[in-house]
């Protein structure tokens, strides 16, 4: 009987040696995924919705806010993890704060009695409306040459230079002044007729109103923090806390924002199917009784995406609106992409099957392998004018199952739903189906028609105080009809064209002088005087120097020589040329008196043959200062002393 268990256990090890063989060979042969890898990418125009806005979140939230979607009169309760688009306007009113996350590392914050709107928000650049209140913003990063961020505020306008902290002040109706403070970084102010840079640790106190209106103070910005300060700045290192031990462009991209929630919520694991893989603490999903994934939380109308799923959970706003969650080894995990995607990580209202089935509205998370379904897609096709929208896109299938979802892929206790009539409203259970309710849910094709849901309309009369909320007490409008320095046209930014106005008047900056710096210059110095100015003055068309002239004292006309005829007329008439005095001064008795004044001298020429003192009787002829001086008499001949005398021989 020895040889025998010998033999047995012989061939149980070979068998377990030849299984972890075949295992070790399995493994080889697939490769698990890498999370930034794009090599299963789709075509763009299959595999992105329809509409591709930005969209950001509310990272938190503490009292009474509202929210007033584009083109809408209702108001509506802010809640965490809430979704807020272009158009949109938020009120905070007293003791409340909300917290909004713009992108991956730019957060914005509310206090109490605030009213903010979301002008514009594209890829391109943000313009944001504060026209009651108090704001504190936080950018990590900015490139101002490759978008803008400005913030309009009573008769002001903000552009941002440079990444830092910022707070503004806009005050209350009716309030003559608002403060602007410069924690860090760097900020350009413009108002009505001006403009100016806060510099980094600067604020500044600027007039809006009254008889000093658009004049302004600096000062220390540090000199003037509150308590909100203190909350803000707490917030902040909380962030960079969680943003320092993230894992952007490792296991997820830039465009997933709020990932970094995930840290202390969850772990990451790698998985041979899958690559890494996000699995939630059992301590983070404790409080929610038979948790699943979509089962917590409302669906909300987001304008212009259609129903949008709105979580509970705090961690959940990147696992709800990116990648996909999928059941593996009895657990549930989230990857922060699927089998088949596009080139960039697109928000998406939530990523679900839904179907109506027996007055019931199920829905289920996307497998892994399961590429998009547009569950708003009957909404998407049809314009303003409820005409068909030929350009929305296709559902596309699973993975290798003819469109049909593996039953074996999505567990029967993941598929949950609501009554018909509970759709779209919060408070309401949301339960697990039936097994056969489940299994036919599941089993359904994923590419039949659109599901039926309940309109916005429809459901908006019976949402109940959960979702709906009273208009704010303060007058938002009157505050808004004087935010601004200029009326914003589009998604344009007004840095350039208010700096050109308000402070360059329409003209340029004198030009910076460059120097080639290519080799030595072996030009001589010149010295020229420092320039001056900021701008290039115009050269004027022609100089006229200025000159003095002399006091009480007509100015002498320059002479010309005199022909022979004038001589002689000169002769008959009376002298009336003036003369110039000759090198030989008068006497001092004879000498005019002359005005004290400076004369300004002519020329001096060629002084004039020497002359007799002028007779007091005018003479026939004068000799003009430029007549010919006269012939010198030829010198006598020097005698001699061998020479005979020229004088005659006395007569003999």
């Amino acid at each position: 009987m020895y040889p025998t268990v010998r033999a047995v256990a012989a061939a149980f090890f070979i068998f377990l040696f030849l299984g972890s063989f075949i295992a070790v060979e399995a493994g080889a042969l697939y490769e698990a995924p890498d999370p930034l890898s794009k090599t299963t990418t789709v075509d763009d125009e299959q595999d992105t919705e329809e509409v591709t806005a930005r969209v950001a979140r509310v990272s938190f939230v503490s009292g009474d806010a509202r929210i007033r979607r584009s083109g809408s009169d209702e108001w509506e309760n802010v809640t965490l993890n809430l979704p807020v688009v272009e158009g949109d306007e938020i009120a905070t009113e007293a003791g409340a704060r909300i917290e909004l996350q713009l992108a991956k590392d730019q957060h914005l914050r509310l206090e109490e009695n605030s009213s903010l709107k979301l002008v514009t928000y594209t890829d391109e650049g943000i313009a944001l409306s504060l026209s009651l209140g108090t704001m504190h913003l936080k950018v990590r990063t900015f490139d101002k040459d490759k978008t803008f961020f400005e913030i309009d505020a009573p008769k002001t306008t903000m552009a941002l230079q440079s990444a830092g902290s910022y707070r503004i002040d806009a005050g209350n109706v009716g309030d003559k002044e608002i403060r602007i403070a410069s924690i860090t970084g760097e900020i350009r102010v413009y108002t009505e007729n001006a403009g100016f840079t806060l510099k980094s640790g600067r604020r500044a106190r600027l007039f809006v109103d009254g008889p000093t209106q658009g004049e302004w103070e600096t000062g220390d910005a540090m000199a003037s923090m509150d308590e909100f300060d203190r909350w803000a700045s707490t917030r902040d290192e909380a962030i960079a806390l969680r943003l320092g031990e993230s894992y952007y462009d490792k296991y997820y991209d830039d465009d997933i924002y709020g990932a970094d929630d995930l840290n202390d919520n969850g772990q990451w694991i790698h998985t041979r199917d899958y690559g890494y893989v996000w699995r939630p603490y059992s301590s983070a999903i404790r409080s929610y009784s038979d948790w699943s994934p979509y089962r917590y939380g409302h669906w909300r109308w987001l304008p212009p995406f259609g129903w949008t799923w709105v979580n509970d959970e705090p961690w959940g706003w990147a696992t709800y609106h990116y990648g996909r969650w999928f059941y593996h080894n009895g657990y549930w995990n989230w990857s922060p992409y699927g089998y088949y995607r596009s080139s960039r990580s697109w928000w998406r209202p939530a990523l679900v099957v839904i179907t109506v089935f027996r007055n019931n509205i199920c829905w289920y998370p996307l497998t892994y392998h399961q590429a998009r379904v547009n569950f708003n897609r009957q909404y998407h096709r049809r314009d303003n004018n409820g005409r068909n929208n030929q350009n929305a896109g296709p559902v596309l299938p699973v993975r290798g199952t003819g469109g049909r979802v593996p039953i074996e892929i999505v567990p029967v206790g993941g598929v949950v739903g609501v009554d018909t009539k509970d759709f779209g409203k919060r408070g309401r259970e949301i339960r697990r189906m039936p097994r056969e309710v489940a299994e036919t849910v599941i089993a359904a094709k994923t590419n039949d028609a659109a599901p039926q849901l309940p309109k916005r309309d429809e459901v908006g009369k019976n949402l109940g105080r959960d979702i709906l909320a009273e208009r704010p007490t303060r007058d938002i409008a009157a505050a808004q009809a004087r935010v601004g320095t200029m009326k914003r046209t589009g998604d344009e930014p007004l840095d350039k064209e208010l700096r050109t106005t308000r402070i360059l008047g329409g003209r340029s900056l004198r030009a910076a002088p460059t120097t080639d710096i290519s080799g030595p210059d072996t030009r001589p110095a010149v010295t020229e005087s420092r320039p001056t100015g900021i701008f290039e003055r115009p050269t004027p068309a022609r100089v006229r120097p200025k000159v003095d002239a002399p006091a009480e004292r007509t100015p002498v006309e320059p002479q010309r020589q005199p022909s022979p005829t004038e001589n002689v007329v000169r002769q008959r008439q009376p002298p009336t040329v003036r003369v110039t005095p000759r090198q030989e001064p008068p006497p001092e008795s004879a000498k005019p008196k002359r005005d004290p004044a400076p004369v300004r001298q002519s020329p001096q020429r060629e002084p004039p043959a020497a002359a007799k003192p002028r007779d007091t009787e005018p003479r026939a002829k004068e000799t003009l200062k430029s007549a010919p001086a006269p012939a010198k008499e030829s010198p006598k001949p020097v005698r001699r002393p061998d020479a005979p005398s020229k004088k005659a021989d006395p007569i003999t």
